[in-house]
């Protein structure tokens, strides 16, 4: 198991409503793929072998979202 912790700051108002894609934002940039905003990580932080493994379509996961 691979684990990748990011803090962000979570809009109540995002929309989320792209059929495939989440992304997780630097910046404060919101699209209808966007999950949250002023991520602490980019996306060259995720682990290689991560990004390997989620090219695969066979490949599956479990993304949990914790709000504290």
């Amino acid at each position: 198991m691979m684990n990748l912790l990011y803090k962000e700051r979570v809009i109540r108002n995002l929309t989320l409503t792209h059929d495939e894609d989440i992304v997780l934002r630097k910046s404060d940039f919101i699209c209808p793929r966007t999950l949250s905003v002023k991520c602490d990580k980019a996306s060259d932080l995720v682990p290689r072998e991560m990004v390997s493994n989620l090219q695969n379509p066979k490949t599956k996961g479990l993304f949990i979202i914790t709000v504290d």
